[in-house]
């Protein structure tokens, strides 16, 4: 697997072909996975999109998968680093501009890179995730929503009665446990996937287990300050990243509500800076609608 030295890490990542390097004059795609998963988390999503002419490239942040942390350092997990980490590899793959998709806490480095270097990318994609956005709401969700409590549907609620009076999402049904989205149950897939496809559920799910740095500093404990310390505000978002904004979400998903991305972007559509666009994956998806559903 290449990889990259930046700042107290070594970043590890994946192409899609294999050249090390962007062909001349071909687009390029590069995704970053969430809190559970690794470069391969896109298994699906790399070979398709190469298909289609893409230069595809995933990436493994600072601390998960192969990627390391000098040292054992929790202190290299800053938020100051990550733009530089995607720019480290873009430059050693040769890439100028990409379409950058971030899923969950991958869209922290998506909104990074929108404030320290958007004249590199085409489109930035937020994957069922409102991480790197601040809003005093997203804030009591991530501090106070803990799993097993109805807080987090109360902030949902909230959130909800801000959107644009009359918009699709504003009228949309909030779901509960009865219709698919338990409040207790923050699981990456719904239960009938988990039943037709067991061998492929598990795969996913193990791929937390090579997160060993992750687990052993804790990392994902730190994901709080990440937002505390990172996060912008979308018109600071919109000031800089004037591009195509793209936001996906489920209507089950129990780790992000729908609620938070839909009220996130709502603030970024409302300011003239740029298109933003929600797209809403209806069904029983959950967290990780890019195995789930690819």
């Amino acid at each position: 697997m290449p990889c990259v030295r930046t700042n107290g890490a070594t970043i590890h990542y994946l192409t899609f072909p294999r050249e090390r390097t962007c062909p001349s004059g071909r687009p390029a795609i590069t995704f970053v996975h969430g809190g559970g998963g690794n470069a391969q988390t896109f298994l699906f999503q790399l070979p398709f999109f190469a298909s289609r002419g893409f230069y595809v490239i995933s990436i493994s942040p600072r601390g998960w998968g192969s990627s390391k942390l000098d040292d054992d350092k929790a202190e290299h997990l800053a938020s100051r680093h990550f733009a530089s980490d995607v720019q480290a590899v873009l430059d050693a793959c040769s890439v100028h501009r990409t379409a950058l998709i971030g899923h969950s806490i991958g869209g922290f480095l998506v909104t990074r890179m929108a404030i320290e270097a958007p004249e590199r990318l085409t489109h930035a994609v937020m994957s069922s995730t409102f991480w790197g956005i601040a809003d005093p709401l997203i804030t009591r969700y991530i501090n106070e929503g803990g799993m097993g409590s109805d807080v987090r549907h109360k902030i949902a609620a909230a959130m909800k009665a801000l959107l644009p009076p009359g918009s699709t999402a504003a009228s949309r049904c909030s779901r509960g446990a009865e219709e698919g989205r338990p409040y207790d149950d923050p699981d990456n897939f719904s239960i009938s996937f988990r039943m037709a496809q067991p061998g492929l559920a598990w795969l996913c799910d193990s791929m937390d287990d090579v997160n060993t740095q992750v687990c052993s500093l804790d990392l994902k404990s730190r994901y709080g300050l990440l937002q505390k310390t990172g996060a912008v505000t979308p018109t600071a978002l919109r000031a800089c990243y004037r591009g195509p904004l793209l936001f996906t979400v489920t209507e089950c998903d129990s780790a992000v509500y729908w609620e938070c991305v839909e009220h996130v972007a709502a603030q970024c559509e409302s300011l003239p800076d740029g298109p933003t666009i929600v797209h809403m994956l209806s069904g029983s998806l959950r967290h990780a609608p890019n195995i789930e559903d690819p």
